[in-house]
């Protein structure tokens, strides 16, 4: 436990699709994206509460973009021994509209990747 040192990445996206394409008002994209940034912040900061509270080496970092785009980018300017992430497994229809960020991970680093489907 002492080697491993746990990254917890958080990625804001700026225009999500459905929000943008969905909504019948007007959408303040400053207060949508102060609100993700805020609801990601908590979530990440529970999580890293949890992990260090098992005496694990864990920071998180909150990210903005795509959510492939951004994490492929982090991996690239620092280098990690393992990318874990949980994947929702879509195909077909759903799959075309949501893109799949595991498989844009997978081929955009070399880097090992452990999939996890959510519970």
């Amino acid at each position: 436990a002492d080697m491993v040192d746990i990254i917890l990445l958080g990625v804001c996206e700026l225009t999500p699709v459905a929000v943008y394409y969905y909504s019948t008002v007007p959408i303040d994209w400053e207060d949508y994206i102060a609100r993700c940034k805020l609801e990601d912040k908590q979530y990440l900061d529970n999580i890293e509460k949890r992990l260090k509270s098992t005496g694990l080496k864990a920071h998180s970092e909150l990210l903005t973009g795509k959510p492939a785009d951004a994490i492929i980018d982090y991996v690239n300017k620092n280098p990690v021994g393992l990318i874990v992430m949980s994947t929702h497994g879509r195909s077909g229809l759903s799959r075309w509209v949501y893109g799949s960020v595991a498989e844009k991970i997978l081929n955009g680093t070399s880097t090992p990747v452990f999939l996890v489907r959510p519970h």
